[in-house]
């Protein structure tokens, strides 16, 4: 190599090297160590104001809770996840609300950073238009880079350097027991203050630290959701969970969506799971799937079937998408009460227009339809379809608990476009639905004929 290429090489390393994100918090000091004979120490640097961030609303204090962990999922500081939990529980008790936000690629938990203000502009809403109602957020952090995307040069390469890191560090620390941990100590929150609701939204790779967290537990409560009785009633992990533009392949919902489908679901059954994806997201369109062919080079496959599922994200793999969801002009079929009391029989069900307010400007009407017959999602999966019936026959069963919702560029715009004023109207919208009833969402799962079975 001559010397000027040597020169390129050493300073493309030295950016590199410079640009490295820190593997700490950025919001707590790490716990020290065990001291003698295994007692654990109190971290005595820790300051619970610096895991916590307000507004003023209503006179309020409307505060996210900051809960960073490791790359393998440990959290970083046991106060610091404690003091969240503590803020959920006291909000609980008041009959208020829990929300959690689990990022995703390219962010973390430093002041500044988009996903943190624009969470904390949903949490402001729900107190604003919450009746007294209060809402506490919880944001779970961890290393969403490992090279620092601000930096001159380096922003665009973090796309082609980072993906098989990140991806793969992801599902440790959804594995790794941490963030379940703090999941279920929520969840047994909610179970004891039944008035309270707890959604939990992941964004992204933070949407496949979540599944990894919870899918067993949604799989048990699907299982019980289908058996009926006392055991339908009992709660999930959460009220509702919900995965945007989620970055994780199709091949690790296909047990979860295929066990779903054995199953036939009485009148009143709840999703447990809402995943919405656009079509305009290149992330996980485009760049996901090439991450995935390198990434599964030597694992081999019976058939192109499985390749696609173990190399597509999904929300792009179009058997597994049962809803569309697009901008378009439409009217609610009742009033709203009445919509967040009970389920449609229909298939389509109109989001209303919304005038600005609570700091969103002004919403255009959505339309969500279920995919159950050619060309009922045609913005999204062209004449696919799944039909609707009994699952012994072989067909996609009415009330099916999972929605996997696909959308276009009307909604989002592509992969990071999460917190715009359509899709950050329609995030309200299903913690508003929980919030008037925790059993039953306004989601177009009923069959014209429900009402006779």
């Amino acid at each position: 190599m001559s010397r000027k290429g040597r020169f390129l090489l050493v300073m493309v390393i030295a950016i590199l090297l410079s640009a490295c994100m820190p593997q700490g918090p950025y919001r707590v000091r790490p716990d020290p160590p065990p001291g003698e004979h295994g007692q654990l120490v109190p971290n005595l640097h820790f300051d619970a104001s610096k895991s916590r961030q307000c507004k003023t609303i209503n006179a309020t204090d409307s505060c996210i809770n900051f809960v960073e962990f490791d790359e393998f999922g440990n959290p970083f500081s046991r106060q610091q996840l404690n003091t969240g939990v503590s803020a959920a529980s006291k909000a609980a008790t008041d009959n208020g609300d829990v929300v959690v936000y689990i990022h995703g690629w390219h962010h973390t938990s430093r002041p500044g950073d988009e996903d943190v203000d624009h969470f904390q502009e949903l949490i402001n809403r729900a107190n604003l238009s919450g009746g007294g109602r209060r809402t506490v957020g919880v944001y779970v952090s961890w290393r969403g880079d490992s090279i620092d995307t601000d930096i001159p040069l380096v922003g665009l390469s973090s796309y082609l350097l980072t993906f098989w890191d990140r991806k793969s560090t992801a599902h440790n620390i959804g594995a790794g027991g941490g963030v379940s941990e703090l999941l279920r100590k929520l969840s047994t929150i909610r179970e004891e203050n039944p008035k309270s609701r707890l959604v939990i939204i992941g964004h992204s790779f933070g949407g496949a630290i979540l599944y990894s967290s919870i899918s067993q537990t949604l799989g048990d409560q699907i299982r019980r959701d289908a058996k009926g009785g006392a055991g339908a009633k009992m709660l999930s992990v959460a009220d509702l969970v919900v995965l945007v533009n989620p970055a994780f392949e199709a091949m690790r919902l296909k047990p979860l969506f295929d066990m779903a489908r054995s199953y036939n679901y009485e009148i009143g059954t709840r999703p447990s799971l809402v995943i919405v994806t656009t079509t305009a997201d290149w992330a996980t369109k485009n760049t996901f799937p090439l991450g995935r062919v390198f990434g599964t080079l030597f694992q081999h496959h019976p058939n192109h079937e499985f390749w696609s599922l173990d190399t597509t994200a999904v929300g792009h793999y179009i058997p597994l998408v049962t809803h569309q969801l697009v901008v378009k002009e439409c009217t609610p079929q009742y009033d709203q009460p009445e919509l967040l009391a009970a389920l449609t029989p229909n298939k389509t069900y109109c989001i209303p227009a919304r005038k600005a307010a609570y700091g969103v400007g002004d919403v255009p009407s959505m339309l969500w339809t279920r995919c159950e017959s050619p060309g009922d999602c045609d913005k999204v999966v062209g004449n696919e379809y799944l039909k609707r019936g009994a699952a012994e026959q072989g067909y996609m069963p009415y009330r099916f608990p999972i929605a996997n919702i696909r959308t276009d560029a009307s909604v989002m715009t592509g992969h990071t476009d999460i917190w715009n004023d359509r899709m950050s109207n329609f995030l309200y919208e299903l913690l508003a639905a929980v919030r008037e009833n925790s059993v039953l969402l306004p989601v177009p799962m009923m069959s014209p004929t429900d009402d006779a079975e």
